[in-house]
């Protein structure tokens, strides 16, 4: 049954690489610039390229839909947002106390 709320959770949240690709692309652009944005669509970002592609191979057998995938860097390394295996994306406060408030007035949740 945990599971199934979990799955029913990420439906929610509106930040999803998997459910809402270009609503979650968008705000990550809002604090990164156009220049990460630019890297991104050109397929130069590879911490979102790896992020895409473990996301299409999906969780390992012992892995949960809560778990973490990986971490997408912002523009010059220092924010970042780490990723699930439901396709959720969090803002790490950790790496990018700066720029916390912005994330979380944009909807991001915080890890």
């Amino acid at each position: 049954m945990a599971r199934l709320s979990l799955i029913y959770e990420s439906a929610q949240y509106k930040y999803n690489l998997i459910t809402n690709f270009d609503e979650t692309l968008e705000a990550m652009a809002k604090l990164e610039g156009d220049h990460w944005l630019e890297r991104v669509l050109e397929g130069k970002n590879e911490t979102f390229n790896d992020a895409i592609e473990a996301l299409k191979e999906g969780p390992g057998m012992f892995d949960e839909p809560d778990d973490t995938v990986t971490s997408i860097y912002g523009d010059g390394g220092w924010n970042r947002y780490i990723v699930f295996f439901n396709g959720n994306v969090e803002y790490s406060k950790r790496h990018g106390p700066a720029q916390a408030d912005d994330a979380r007035v944009l909807g991001f949740k915080m890890f």
